[in-house]
């Protein structure tokens, strides 16, 4: 007697996984290049320096080295503020629910 087993139903879960997780590093790349693009340009140092890494899956972190990015995107008492941050992850973020992404 042959018995079939349907796996479909996992092999469509992992197949979302996959396309999500895809789906969210391309998130990731297209933010970190708008802020470089967006970043102020005085020596092209913070731009340089701006990057990400993935401590855990599907986590996230996207910095500047610089050691004056917050100052940059935040203002100061004696500069007004220049995002490049915030207006990049709004575009990035666009375009990723444009595609149909979702958060988990």
């Amino acid at each position: 007697m042959m018995r079939f087993i349907d796996y479909s139903a996992r092999a469509l879960r992992e197949t979302k996984q996959q396309t999500h997780k895809r789906m969210t590093v391309e998130l990731i790349e297209t933010f970190v290049e708008l802020a470089k693009e967006r970043s102020p340009y005085l020596t092209g140092n913070n731009r340089s320096t701006i990057t990400y890494s993935t401590p855990g899956v599907l986590h996230w972190r996207v910095f500047t080295t610089s050691g004056y990015g917050a100052w940059l995107e935040l203002g100061t008492k004696r500069m007004g503020a220049r995002p490049y941050f915030a207006p990049g992850f709004q575009i990035a973020h666009a375009e990723f629910m444009a595609k149909g992404g979702r958060w988990v």
